[in-house]
């Protein structure tokens, strides 16, 4: 094998493996955006139809659920008090 000969396979493995990992990138970016197009897609379908903006705004008005945790907090700080606790301390009243 003369020096010309190995000149020219390290010159052609050189440009072979540029061309591979170029191909390779470009194909792998294409791959990550049809996956994250596809995402925002679904995404979009679900979130931003109107059906979904209304029943989340119907929620929000008419959950009970701060009713709920009002009395829960009010029977713990009594629990605690009877029990000779401090709600105080336990960070159940803020004064």
């Amino acid at each position: 094998m003369t020096t010309g000969t190995l000149e020219t396979i390290l010159i052609t493995g050189a440009i072979t493996a540029l061309l591979t990992y170029f191909v390779t990138s470009l194909t792998q970016k294409a791959v990550i955006k049809s996956i994250v197009e596809s995402a925002i897609l679904v995404h979009e379908k679900i979130h931003h139809n109107q059906d979904t903006n209304k029943r989340l705004s119907d929620h929000i008005i008419n959950c009970t659920a701060i009713k709920k945790v009002d009395k829960i907090e009010r029977a713990l700080i009594y629990i605690v008090s009877n029990l000779g606790g401090n709600p105080k301390e336990l960070g159940l009243i803020d004064l």
